[in-house]
């Protein structure tokens, strides 16, 4: 989290990728500390496994590709991560790309849509609304108030 202060007071030209590598552990730290329930350590490596594809793939990540790739059934792996976390795969792939959407409001002059798509919502209503519920505002009012 101090890195995270200290590159919004600092004008640095790298600030940008340090940020999001600041927030993508927050985002992991967050999910792991506040919503690994009980389970077994295999169901936290699964989890684990999903958290990175989901790091790493947000703008297109799907639970049938993750299930694939770790070749388990797709109603599987959803109720293993459902049981481990208490969300859902798709709960955990939205928080991600609201949580980049954020960074990218806040840190590019990107527009909404371009935001949207970048992200990996292609219905920019249902982006909106998303946002609009997590954040209690629209992505144009979030930007004006956090935007350096």
């Amino acid at each position: 989290m101090e890195t995270l202060i200290w590159s919004l007071l600092e004008d640095r030209t790298d600030r940008l990728a340090l940020n999001r590598a600041t927030m993508s552990l927050l985002f992991r730290e967050l999910i792991a500390s506040e919503t690994v329930q009980s389970s077994t350590d295999e169901d936290r490596l699964l989890v684990d496994r999903a958290l990175q594809y989901i790091e790493a793939e947000y703008s297109h990540a799907s639970l049938s590709e993750f299930a694939r790739r770790e070749s388990i059934e797709v109603y599987t792996i959803s109720r293993r991560i459902k049981s481990a976390t208490g969300c859902t795969f798709r709960e955990l792939l939205q928080t991600s790309r609201l949580v980049h959407a954020a960074a990218l409001l806040r840190q590019t002059d990107l527009s909404v849509s371009d935001i949207a798509d970048a992200v990996g919502y292609s219905n920019l209503s249902w982006f909106y609304r998303a946002f609009s519920l997590r954040y209690e505002g629209t992505p144009a009012a979030y930007r004006r108030y956090h935007k350096l």
